[in-house]
């Protein structure tokens, strides 16, 4: 596989889109009627977004899961924390003049980064967290990296260079150190969902081949179990 790998072009922006230019897809799609009402949702979400602070994830918030077993207040705040990425991930691209979009994104880029964990209480045990990758800190990861290849130059280097060392840190290290993790093997979602994203945030972050290698070799390990887990009827039990 290191061969085949060795041998891929880089996985850049122009996967994205049909004729591998953003700014056409982007016009097109302002100019489309099909769009209209996405659009109108995206832009009415940005209004309701940009006027209010970024909610924290705090400790009382995090440790009412340990408490009580209620999932809820702290997943509330942590997905409406998400819900502003996306938007703003979505603004910037849609309206790329609106440098107020832009500096927006900046900020929620920022304050994800500097979370305890990406994952959700529910999914950790009380020690060696860092080593636990689930469900959410891998999308985030994945939508971290996309991102960062989506918006490119103008994303400020620092913020780039961030999003890199974090990913690294909270996907790459303790998939290739710590494993292997339970969701592995798993026939359900989690493997689909936990593996597929590290595989595709590595595919977009890591240029050293021996170390993507080392990942997508695991991950279509993982993928492989996915498969198993689909009966007769076409679906897994998750």
């Amino acid at each position: 596989m290191l061969t085949i790998v060795s041998s891929m072009g880089k996985a850049d922006v122009t996967l994205y889109y049909p004729s591998g230019d953003q700014d056409s897809f982007w016009n097109f799609v302002k100019e489309s009627t099909f769009f209209e009402a996405e659009l109108s949702e995206i832009k009415a979400e940005g209004e309701r977004l940009s006027g209010v602070p970024i909610p924290e994830l705090t400790y009382s918030l995090f440790s009412i899961y340990s408490h009580t077993g209620s999932r809820l207040e702290y997943e509330s705040v942590y997905f409406e924390r998400r819900r502003m990425l996306n938007t703003f991930v979505f603004l910037s691209l849609i309206e790329p003049e609106c440098e107020g979009h832009i500096a927006l994104l900046g900020d929620i880029l920022w304050s994800i980064c500097n979370e305890y964990t990406w994952c959700l209480p529910a999914h950790l045990g009380a020690t060696n967290i860092e080593e636990t990758i689930d469900l959410f800190s891998a999308e985030t990861g994945f939508a971290l990296s996309e991102i960062s290849v989506l918006l490119g130059d103008r994303l400020a280097p620092l913020l780039q260079s961030r999003i890199k060392e974090e990913v690294y840190k909270r996907l790459f290290i303790p998939y290739l150190t710590y494993g292997p993790h339970p969701w592995e093997t798993a026939t359900h979602n989690w493997a689909a969902v936990c593996a597929g994203s590290i595989g595709s945030a590595a595919l977009l972050m890591l240029e050293d081949p021996e170390v993507l290698t080392d990942i997508l070799k695991r991950v279509q390990v993982s993928m492989n179990c996915y498969l198993e887990g689909f009966g007769d009827d076409g679906a897994c039990l998750e």
